[in-house]
């Protein structure tokens, strides 16, 4: 029996499992515009002791299985990965994976095979989770969330959402999509090409929406100044984690080369250039018709 997304995270919340939910923004954008969690999970922090990660990460842990075959390896990489890169959470489609690949490893593995058992298991007797094997656990832990995930598909569908943030939405999906079939696919089959033509089909309306909205948008422009990667040629505009390099005044970019300054001082082994070397600046504008447009070279200050 398929149980709700309430009763699983009840049980989750009473076995003392944290775990993480999707969201998404509805109403106007403004004072009304609101975060609303939805009733599906994200990830869940698998209920492991130190010493069980250690009995699944260690090449002679009690319960290392990435020397098998394929799959077993496969899912080794995962859990290494969650235990160091995550600190032991693992998303829904991590858990989707490790299952699919125990049953690829083993067809009849009852732990996963039958994940509806675990509801009924630990509803009843919540302190048995502690005595499960960590493979069990995790199986448990997929027993709870199968039902109520969304793998990586747009959230932003329905009636409260408005048209352009559809659009956008179906835009984002659609063309990952294809790049992705542009990847693995080299000589298309007829199936292929009647799958490109759905989504291309798809895209169309969205392209004609959103084109209309940002018709109607007015932006103005942005005047400033923009950093220069020398090494990338006279018109490549270097950038940071937060975009492009440009800025709206010269103290800005005085204090960004500061910090840059700093850095090759507590480097001097290193390869590069000093940044002055590598870095320019021209004053430029951004507009909504015509992009960047780089003017005249400026002194570095």
């Amino acid at each position: 029996m398929s149980r709700t997304f309430t009763e699983n995270a009840t049980l989750l919340t009473k076995l003392g499992v944290e775990f993480r939910r999707a969201y998404e923004y509805r109403g106007e954008v403004g004072a009304g515009r609101k975060s609303c969690d939805l009733d599906l999970f994200t990830s869940v922090r698998l209920p492991l002791t130190p010493e069980e990660w250690m009995s699944l990460c260690m090449r002679d842990g009690n319960n290392y299985i990435g020397g098998c075959c394929g799959s077993t390896s496969a899912i080794q990489d995962i859990i290494d990965h969650l235990f160091r890169f995550e600190s032991g959470w693992a998303s829904a489609e991590n858990l989707a994976e490790i299952s699919e690949r125990m049953l690829q490893h083993n067809p009849e593995d009852a732990s996963f095979l039958k994940p509806e058992q675990w509801f009924e298991r630990l509803s009843k007797a919540p302190k048995t989770l502690k005595k499960l094997s960590p493979w069990d656990k995790i199986a448990a832990m997929w027993a709870l969330v199968e039902k109520h995930y969304t793998p990586d598909v747009p959230l932003a569908t329905g009636k409260h959402v408005s048209k352009l943030e559809d659009a956008v939405a179906t835009l984002g999906s659609g063309m990952y999509r294809i790049s992705l079939d542009r990847i693995f696919t080299k000589k298309p089959t007829s199936q292929d090409k009647a799958n490109r033509a759905i989504t291309l089909a798809k895209l169309l309306p969205a392209l004609r929406e959103v084109h209309a909205n940002v018709r109607k948008l007015n932006l103005g422009f942005v005047e400033g100044y923009a950093l220069i990667d020398k090494e990338k040629g006279p018109k490549a505009i270097a950038s940071n984690g937060l975009g492009l390099c440009i800025f709206a005044t010269l103290k800005e970019v005085e204090n960004l080369l500061k910090l840059w300054r700093q850095s090759d001082a507590q480097f001097k082994e290193r390869d590069l250039p000093p940044i002055d070397k590598r870095i320019g600046i021209r004053k430029v504008k951004v507009s909504l018709e015509k992009g960047v447009q780089l003017l005249e070279v400026v002194k570095v200050p």
